[in-house]
């Protein structure tokens, strides 16, 4: 008995052969969109044009607005909102900018209430301990959107 034991635990260690299937090898993943529930897809992607500098991409589903988020990432928009969005502070989309100074002045300039992250207004913070300040900004449908300058420098 000990030795069909011991052949048994052998078998688990000798590698596999051609004839064993193989587990794929691990994939690089990428993020591709995130999609938002909105009650006017024009004024939700109005916003997000004209605040961002985002460019509209074809959308290849009917009474949907895609906007393109750079690096082959985009922002759906899609008219399924019914219900209020939540407020919870924690749950929020995060967008980088080259130019932090000059986006917050550009809010400003919009009428485009911002606060930090505890929501006190008017607020740029500085919490991270690499030295990213942030904004948080809300869409037209109370979307919670984080912005920060954490992009790296342009060369």
């Amino acid at each position: 008995m000990r030795s069909v034991l011991r052949a048994a635990a052998l078998l688990f260690l000798l590698p596999p052969t051609a004839g064993h299937a193989q587990s794929p090898s691990p994939r690089a993943a990428r993020g591709d969109h995130v999609a938002l529930a909105v009650a006017d897809l024009d004024a939700s992607a109005r916003f997000y044009k004209r605040v961002f500098g985002f460019a509209e991409l074809k959308a290849p589903v009917v009474n949907r607005r895609w906007l393109d988020l750079g690096g082959g990432f985009a922002l759906h928009l899609i008219p399924d909102r019914t219900a209020p969005v939540g407020v919870d502070r924690g749950n929020h989309l995060a967008i980088t900018v080259g130019d932090f100074d000059a986006f917050v002045a550009d809010l400003v300039a919009m009428g485009i209430a911002f606060t930090d992250f505890e929501d006190r207004p008017s607020t740029v913070q500085r919490l991270r301990t690499d030295g990213v300040r942030q904004v948080y900004i809300r869409d037209p449908d109370g979307h919670r959107i984080e912005v920060n300058d954490a992009a790296p420098p342009r060369r």
